[in-house]
């Protein structure tokens, strides 16, 4: 197609393409069109000059090509002349030695040294203008087969008419494009002719919902495309169906022209804003997108729908509320349909995107379905003795203050603080039933001389526990003063997270051991006996003094070498940073067979901080990674003990009293919240005899963040947990198995099977709880599948074995696994996944990875973890697909 009157980017574009076929050609050009040069006789592009000279007969081109040439200059003669009009002192000295004529694809098809044009470009003269605009530095890059065809074309008619840089978009690209102000501006205000074939070429890459994205854009002057798209999901929502025809007629009318959506273009549109929205790198892009949507859904009086998006942040809150009604509701009615309610409600909240920016605020709600799952397994049997009522507060007593104490913080939504201080009350009530029945065992068994087994006195831990250790290995006795049993648990969690392999005792599984504080339970009593080794009261240097010649401990020690304790002042120097080189040596050092140290952080932390929503970790105790640091240098076996534990000040009443925080002189007149304890192991007073609260709502002193001194279980039993950071065990030691309760980490859908609630929920049976607990449910029905067996068999598996070499586990134990994962659905927790195979978890993360290395084939995942969740998946489909088999299903 010829050009009639010249434009100066068509006369660059023929001048490069010349050059682009011959880099030699004279820097004079002719031109033959039918119109006239009416531009500039001189224009500068870059560091190029061209010379442009209209010339209407042979004596005017001689004359034009008679003036010497600058450097970087380039002449063109326009012309209407035929060449066969020219004599040949003018052709030689043209490039080409020619006149050229100006034609649009045909300079195009030499910008791309093409020999063909494909049809669905060359009937629109218009793209081969823009083609000859866009020209890039360096010029376009030759086509291959010499064929140029839309597919090579369009990526460059979108970067630069549109600013869509993606090399194929999709419907999700065209929404992030679309989230720029500058970009919708510009698709608002392009030709139209670009603007309606853009969106028909784009229809064709991203589909048909593309044209009902793209008119949204143009109709609306604010980048509303994603947001409208996820507004358009919550009105087109199956569960919001029939209720929300005002809201569409609005939005339709506002935002969509007055036209209509069919189901398959709000499931595209939608679908693609979710993940065009949470594909945006920047923050506050996101957040502003985000905060349309919920304005859209206000505009058109959706908002109270908001609930059915996984985007919305309105919808977020408003499911935290939904979730708060049907917690109260499972308190009122203790049946199976609200909890499968409460179960969906938590679901929901956990598949919103906003679940995953705040982890102490979703480890609230796990915690709240912990508690919501305890109490629909019923009562508990009364413990009939003191060792009993200290095993259960060691394997379910101690998880329930854990989550309970978790919600203590409350949460900014007032509708979910309200309903988590109604289930901290009920949980609480029962807590205070239970710790009543403690006490009154406490009492009984102190009373008549320390009488009974299962019990271990916090005066025997060095003699029973530490000492029978540092034979096998050096030690770091760490205290951590004031240190409950939930406390250490969740700390356990942590340091289990770090490569801490925690252990037990032969024919023991539980990872966590428990002590008896001395009474009352507080420093100066039950530290020192701690320390000592005997019932005593005292001070930090009558602990050294006793550590140093505690006799089972030197028995393990050379005799230039006693065991040697480090208390708070000596734990740090400011020379020496976080920990004193003192401390360092002593750890490090393999003659120094035993190192104590006592960490004050529990227990400083309850004078003062009332108003931290606390979550212990090795991080959040300053000293304890340092410590854990050099004790795995060192290749110590590390042993937590806590002298006596405490409880957290929530509406407790004050009372006077002439002893300590939570414990008083015994005047003869206990009251309903109080019990007389006398016997030996009262260490103060010295009349062996104390009155002290069984409830954790009543204090002696001012109020605090937390206190101790008690009888309660929270500041009478005492942790102790043995750790590893290697593989080589003390003699007698092996891994503890996950040991967590059932209602702890079981799925939500399963647990309502394994109970089975009913109207009435039917009482447990109690169950010893050094055994595998309740798994016997998954265990008795992991029996090897045909897909099993089949998959072992297959000759994709067996080579992908010989290709791992020595990493594969035996057959057994994959079969076991799979078979596990299996008949749970294909998903279970990983602590409950590493009790089921009889694996410890540490172990059992590393069995996964070899396990994910050997079916994950070319990256796909059939075996994955969620980091976050601590949650094994198996895709069978996917499994059965990638090995070939054909009973998978």
């Amino acid at each position: 197609m010829s050009i009639s009157v010249p434009t100066f980017s068509q006369i660059k574009a023929q001048v490069a393409a010349i050059r682009k076929r011959d880099p030699k050609a004279p820097r004079v050009v002719g031109l033959r069109v039918t119109g006239r040069w009416s531009g500039e006789r001189q224009i500068r592009d870059g560091d190029e000059i061209y010379l442009i000279e209209q010339c209407d007969s042979p004596l005017a081109m001689r004359i034009a090509l008679r003036e010497p040439l600058a450097p970087q200059t380039t002449k063109v003669l326009v012309t209407d002349l035929e060449e066969a009009n020219l004599d040949d002192d003018i052709l030689l000295r043209l490039a080409r030695r020619q006149l050229v004529p100006l034609d649009s694809w045909q300079i195009v098809k030499s910008l791309f040294q093409a020999h063909a044009v494909d049809p669905r470009l060359s009937r629109q003269r218009w793209i081969a203008e823009l083609l000859m605009e866009w020209i890039p530095i360096g010029g376009y890059a030759p086509v291959s087969g010499g064929f140029l065809d839309a597919e090579t074309v369009w990526p460059i008619l979108l970067t630069h008419g549109l600013n869509l840089t993606t090399e194929r978009p999709d419907l999700i690209s065209i929404l992030q494009w679309s989230v720029e102000a500058h970009n919708v501006e510009r698709f608002r205000t392009t030709p139209e002719n670009l603007r309606e074939a853009s969106i028909e070429w784009l229809a064709t890459l991203a589909g048909e919902p593309t044209k009902s994205v793209l008119a949204c854009v143009l109709r609306n002057e604010r980048p509303d495309a994603v947001p409208i798209g996820l507004a358009v999901g919550v009105l087109y929502h199956s569960e919001a169906r029939g209720q929300l025809d005002r809201a569409i007629g609005k939005a339709e009318e506002r935002y969509l022209g007055g036209n209509s959506l069919d189901e398959r273009v709000v499931h595209k549109w939608r679908t693609g804003a979710i993940e065009a929205v949470r594909q945006l790198a920047d923050p506050m892009q996101k957040q502003r997108q985000l905060q349309r949507t919920d304005e859209i859904l206000s505009e058109i009086g959706a908002e109270a729908f908001a609930y059915l998006s996984d985007t919305s942040p309105l919808g977020f809150d408003q499911r935290l509320s939904r979730f708060a009604q049907q917690l109260e509701n499972t308190l009122t009615h203790r049946d199976s349909p609200s909890f499968e309610q409460l179960v969906a409600s938590h679901q929901a909240i956990l598949a919103h995107d906003k679940a995953v920016t705040d982890a102490r605020r979703l480890e609230r709600l796990d915690m709240s379905m912990r508690l919501a799952k305890w109490r629909l397994q019923g009562e508990t049997a009364q413990p009939a003795s003191l060792a009993e009522a200290i095993a259960y507060h060691r394997t379910e007593g101690c998880f329930v203050d854990w989550a309970r104490w978790a919600l203590r913080a409350g949460d900014p939504l007032r509708e979910l603080a309200r309903a988590y201080g109604q289930l901290f009350e009920r949980v609480t009530a029962i807590r205070e039933q239970q710790a009543h029945r403690f006490a009154e065992l406490l009492r009984d068994w102190t009373a008549l001389g320390n009488s009974g087994a299962g019990v271990a006195p916090v005066e025997t831990i060095l003699s029973t526990v530490v000492a029978p250790l540092a034979n096998s290995a050096p030690v770091l006795v760490v205290v951590m003063d004031g240190m409950t049993m939930a406390v250490c648990r969740e700390l356990l969690a942590d340091l289990v997270e770090q490569g801490w392999i925690p252990l037990c005792p032969e024919r023991e599984a539980l990872a966590v051991m428990a002590g008896l504080a001395a009474l009352p339970s507080t420093t100066e009593a039950s530290r020192t006996s701690l320390l000592c080794g005997q019932l005593r009261p005292g001070t930090a240097r009558e602990e050294k003094t006793g550590f140093a010649a505690h006799a089972a401990l030197r028995t393990q020690c050379r005799p230039n070498q006693p065991p040697v304790l480090f208390h708070k002042a000596a734990l740090q120097s400011e020379a020496d940073g976080l920990l004193a080189a003192e401390v360092r040596k002593a750890i490090a050092s393999a003659q120094q067979r035993i190192v104590g140290v006592v960490v004050n952080a529990i227990d400083d932390h309850l004078p003062r901080g009332e108003q931290l929503d606390l979550r212990w970790s090795h991080d959040s105790i300053k000293i304890l990674p340092a410590l854990l640091h050099e004790a795995k240098e060192a290749n110590r076996t590390v042993i937590l003990l806590s002298d006596h534990g405490h409880v957290l000040d929530c509406g407790t009443q004050t009372k006077s009293g002439n002893g300590g925080e939570r414990w008083r002189l015994d005047d003869g007149k206990p009251d309903a919240n109080e019990l007389r304890v006398t016997g030996q192991r009262v260490v103060l007073p010295q009349s062996r005899s104390l009155i002290a609260p069984w409830t954790e709502k009543l204090r002696y002193s001012a109020k605090k963040n937390g206190y101790h001194g008690g009888v309660n279980p929270q500041e009478m039993v005492v942790p102790i947990a043995v750790l590893t950071a290697s593989e080589a065990f003390p003699s007698g030691w092996h891994a503890a198995l996950g040991d967590t309760p059932i209602w702890w980490d079981e799925p939500s859908t399963r647990l309502t099977q394994v109970l089975q609630p009913s109207s009435k929920p039917k009482k447990r049976k109690q169950r010893p709880r050094n055994t595998q607990f309740e798994l016997e449910e998954i265990r008795s029905e992991a029996q090897t599948t045909d897909w099993v067996a089949a998959l072992l068999a297959s000759p994709i598996f067996q080579e992908q074995k010989k290709l791992m070499n020595q990493t594969v586990y035996p057959d057994a134990r994959i079969a076991d696994l799979l078979t596990t994962l299996d008949r749970s659905g294909g998903t279970l927790p990983l602590s409950v996944l590493a009790r089921a195979i009889n694996c410890a978890p540490v172990r059992a993360r590393s069995f996964l990875a070899v396990m994910q290395r050997l079916l994950n084939i070319d990256g796909y995942a059939v075996l994955t973890r969620d980091n976050a969740t601590e949650t094994v998946k198996l895709n069978r489909d996917l499994l059965c697909r990638h090995f070939d088999l054909s009973n998978g299903k």
